[in-house]
């Protein structure tokens, strides 16, 4: 398949949006760490992406771990792709997970806001 400027102007602007809303996320996440009393993280850090390798999200939660790992002194930032029943499956598992930090949910506008109001029963909340 041949690749038409069209397609690469595409990419390049998906590229600047996923790299401005990664360092605006790595902006929050190092004020946050900052204010931190113990060590922080004490164990690896998990990203829990809705959606599957390669997509934007799981580009963004790749360079946020890249840049989380470096910040962290080397500790481990694992991006861990959950898909399945549009996000609502890697919700959940953010849900059910010990609330100590250490797993995040880099969640999409469907499973945060659209789902939420559009079905009565979601097994997150």
């Amino acid at each position: 398949m041949k690749r038409t400027s069209t397609s690469l102007v595409r990419r390049s602007a998906l590229f600047a949006t996923v790299s401005a809303y990664g360092a605006l996320a790595l902006g929050i996440f190092a004020g946050a760490s900052a204010l931190a009393q113990s060590a922080y993280p004490s164990k690896p850090v998990r990203i829990i992406v809705p959606t599957g390798a390669g997509t934007g999200p799981d580009i963004l939660a790749r360079m946020m771990a890249q840049k989380l790992t470096e910040a962290w002194g080397g500790h481990a930032v694992i991006v861990d792709n959950k898909t399945g029943a549009g996000g609502v499956l890697a919700a959940q598992d953010a849900q059910k997970a010990l609330p100590d930090g250490h797993t995040l949910l880099l969640a999409t506008t469907g499973v945060l806001s659209i789902f939420p109001s559009s079905y009565t029963k979601l097994p997150y909340d």
